[in-house]
């Protein structure tokens, strides 16, 4: 495959994704089971899920990358990510964000 094969092949990937996450917060938006999860003791498993499974992702990633360049799109896409996620307050638009800064810096490389 071409570079620009597995461009799109990401983009498509990440779209699905934020997609399959995203629908059942729009289809359920007055749900009254998932106003009970947002709030009390529940409103925290989000976040504490998305950062466990970046931490796992990016251990396992910098562990073994070879090159400076590929160590180097991580940290870009985690600093991008995180600076979304402090302008938007939206962690699902900074996931996004991360994952096509990550494929973008790793097709630049």
């Amino acid at each position: 495959m071409e570079k620009h094969e597995y461009l799109i092949a990401m983009l498509v990937m990440g779209v699905l994704t934020y997609l399959m996450r995203a629908l059942p917060f729009v289809l359920l938006q007055r749900s009254r089971l998932l106003s009970r999860l947002n709030s009390g003791r529940f409103a925290i498993m989000g976040p504490a899920i998305l950062v466990s499974t970046t931490t796992v992702v990016l251990y396992s990633g910098l562990k073994g990358s070879a090159s400076w360049p590929e160590t180097g799109s991580y940290i870009m896409a985690v600093i991008i990510l995180v600076a979304v996620l402090k302008a938007s307050k939206n962690t699902g638009l900074a996931m996004l964000a991360g994952m096509l800064a990550y494929g973008g810096l790793v097709w630049l490389a």
